[in-house]
């Protein structure tokens, strides 16, 4: 009996152990260029761990490099399987902000400003894909909007 304990732990060690978060380099540019063009299976390949949440949503995990934490990433796909949109909650919002604005020279579009009148959403279009960093809820959103069909 106590040999088949023994197994038992040591198979939920090995198993738990492939089962693990992966690294990912995932700064602004790289979310930028997979929306609108990646597959589920390539971000389940680039991103590789799920969960689901409390609410039961889904949503891919991955140690971001750019940050050094782990976050997770809330994915929406369309009817083709296409990543739509990806939202995640960053610590380093502002960081993100200044890489669009310094390296990549893209202007925001400042919307919601708090009492002392300090903006506190900022909106970027680059390269036919939007992105939006919330400050109060510290996220970031990257889509592509669905094209009129006029």
């Amino acid at each position: 009996m106590k040999r088949f304990i023994l197994i038992l732990v040591a198979l939920l060690v090995v198993a738990t152990g492939f089962a693990q978060p992966k690294k990912v380099n995932l700064d602004i540019k790289a979310l930028k260029e997979l929306v609108g063009v990646a597959t589920y299976e390539k971000v389940d390949s680039l991103l590789g761990f799920q969960t689901t949440l409390e609410s039961g949503e889904k949503v891919f995990q991955g140690i971001n490099e750019y940050e050094k934490m782990l976050l997770a990433y809330r994915c929406r796909f369309n009817e083709k399987n296409i990543l739509q949109s990806i939202e995640f909650v960053s610590r380093s919002f502002f960081g993100y902000l200044m890489d669009l604005v310094m390296t990549y020279k893209i202007k925001p579009k400042w919307e919601r400003y708090n009492s002392e009148n300090m903006p506190t959403l900022a909106r970027f279009e680059w390269e036919g894909r939007k992105i939006v960093i919330d400050f109060d809820a510290q996220t970031i959103i990257v889509y592509k909007p669905k094209s009129d069909a006029r």
